[in-house]
């Protein structure tokens, strides 16, 4: 077998070897990219991870907005804007249908009337009104007790402060100030003195309690209680050491012509001393 003969050894052609292959880059998948920047990093679309994300969200909430559905107007609603959302909150179109109601007789209903219609104009809703209506009667009624309360404490004050400056003469001063509103004042200067609480002042007391003690015992004909006429036990004594000292006086002269009224007056003047 020579060279020639010898069975040729297939010759195999050397195997080229391929490059690793490189690794792709992965595609951007943020379909946010394309949104224009001022709604792209919005936080409301952070949670939606692509496209088909925001088409079920989209779908969802157009299924959201149904006819029951109220949308709030905005930061710049017009007027009319909220009037209409008023009245799909259920504000009735006219104040005659706003349904409020007082169960207090007492109420102006003048007041009631323009509470109604400022409450309508205001787009408050009958119920909210309502409440706050009744809030208003608790208070107004509350205010009238209080009052009530503060006017009758005024004249407990009045009145101990007129017995500590009068002491035992309280009654008969007080009822000289009576006698001389009741002398000199009509209904309409009464009236005036309870509705304006000065006929509690016990300063003004004191003035209408000096004029009484000026009125002789005649000036009060009629008066079915003239009391001691402003005549204090003090100033009683004072008149009885007066008469007693004077020996001219009708008192001790039987033929004198008013002899029988300074016996009047004499005990009188001791009934006041007390």
């Amino acid at each position: 077998m020579s060279t020639l003969t010898e069975t040729a050894e297939a010759v195999q052609e050397p195997v080229q070897q391929s490059e690793p292959a490189q690794e792709q880059a992965p595609a951007t998948n943020d379909w946010r990219s394309s949104l224009p920047e001022d709604i792209r990093e919005d936080p409301s679309l952070q949670p939606l991870q692509d496209v088909n994300a925001l088409a079920k969200s989209y779908v969802h909430s157009q299924k959201m907005l149904g006819a029951d559905k109220v949308v709030v107007p905005g930061k710049y609603a017009t007027p009319d804007e909220w009037r209409s959302f008023y009245h799909k909150a259920g504000l009735p179109q006219e104040v005659n249908d706003y349904e409020v109601t007082s169960a207090n007789t007492d109420v102006d209903e003048e007041f009631f009337k323009d509470y109604k219609e400022a409450s309508h104009k205001a787009g408050v809703l009958p119920s909210q009104a309502q409440e706050m209506f009744n809030w208003y009667l608790d208070k107004a009624s509350a205010e009238v007790q209080r009052q009530e309360v503060e006017e009758e404490q005024s004249i407990e004050n009045s009145l101990k402060t007129l017995q500590t400056d009068w002491g035992n003469a309280y009654e008969v001063k007080l009822n000289a100030a009576r006698n001389a509103v009741n002398h000199f004042g009509d209904d309409g200067l009464k009236d005036y003195l309870d509705s304006s609480g000065l006929g509690n002042n016990p300063n003004l007391i004191k003035v209408f309690s000096k004029i009484g003690e000026t009125l002789s015992d005649d000036s009060f004909k009629g008066d079915s209680n003239p009391g001691n006429y402003g005549r204090t036990p003090e100033q009683a004594q004072a008149e009885i050491n007066e008469i007693m000292a004077d020996p001219k006086h009708p008192y001790f002269d039987k033929q004198h012509p008013n002899h029988k009224k300074a016996l009047e007056d004499m005990q009188r003047l001791f009934t006041y001393k007390g």
